[in-house]
């Protein structure tokens, strides 16, 4: 049985917006995005060593005009997505589409379908893109994020990754959101964040580290060119953000 993903999962959206401003040497018509994500169960990850849980994210947002960048501004309703057969929420104010579960999949099939509308085309096509990976010892990420430190993070064995991303999210009121993002297109494996970068976050608890290992691909379906946005990540929640 499909059970929904009940991890806080704002800084997949977060990501998601910030996609749009991704620079791309094509003019396209949307992004679907694919989110495979580890995380722990706070309530048992220091005592059970099952704790750790995969979930996914799935997302697609659309402009009636090709553009390099999409502004949020910009997405367009493109009728009914589905992913492998499962229907995406439609978010009639922001105007995307998104899904999250908790999953074990390896992505070795993926299978959108769009209904279409206006300009957007009907698509059903199979997408076998590599799905990228890396290893991560979670202890590496505390609990406890002292503003006045350099966070440092280790990431081991990354595999086709065009990029690595590292966000923080304070998770202020749950609807309001304050974060940073660190970006490395020519990853390495250790990565600072200094304490200059956390002056936007809010002192509090149930913050959200999430480190990303992401690829793109621009692929031409029913004459339209898209962007396709694989992600894995290591997401670590319950952080307390400390002065």
């Amino acid at each position: 049985m499909r059970k929904k993903l009940t991890v806080v999962y704002i800084a997949t959206i977060v990501a998601m917006r910030l996609v749009a401003q991704t620079p791309s040497p094509n003019l396209i018509n949307g992004v679907f995005i694919i989110d495979k994500t580890n995380y722990y169960n706070n309530s048992t990850c220091n005592t059970n060593s099952n704790a750790l849980i995969t979930g996914y994210g799935t997302a697609a947002y659309f402009t009636y005009t090709p553009s390099l960048t999409i502004p949020t501004t910009a997405f367009s309703k493109a009728g009914n997505v589905k992913f492998n057969e499962e229907p995406l929420n439609y978010d009639n104010v922001k105007k995307f589409y998104s899904d999250t579960e908790d999953e074990d999949d390896t992505f070795t099939e993926q299978h959108w379908k769009v209904s279409g509308h206006d300009v957007i085309p009907n698509m059903n096509f199979l997408y076998n893109g590599a799905f990228p990976s890396f290893g991560i010892n979670q202890n590496m990420v505390s609990s406890t994020l002292k503003k006045s430190d350099t966070l440092f993070v280790v990431i081991n064995n990354i595999q086709h990754a065009d990029s690595i991303r590292i966000t923080v999210n304070d998770n202020n009121n749950a609807s309001s959101p304050h974060y940073i993002a660190l970006q490395a297109p020519n990853y390495a494996n250790k990565y600072y964040l200094t304490p200059s970068m956390f002056n936007p976050l809010v002192i509090g608890a149930n913050a959200v580290v999430k480190i990303e290992a992401i690829n793109y691909n621009y692929q031409t379906v029913a004459g339209k060119k898209y962007l396709f946005r694989n992600m894995f990540s290591f997401v670590k929640t319950g952080v307390t953000i400390i002065n």
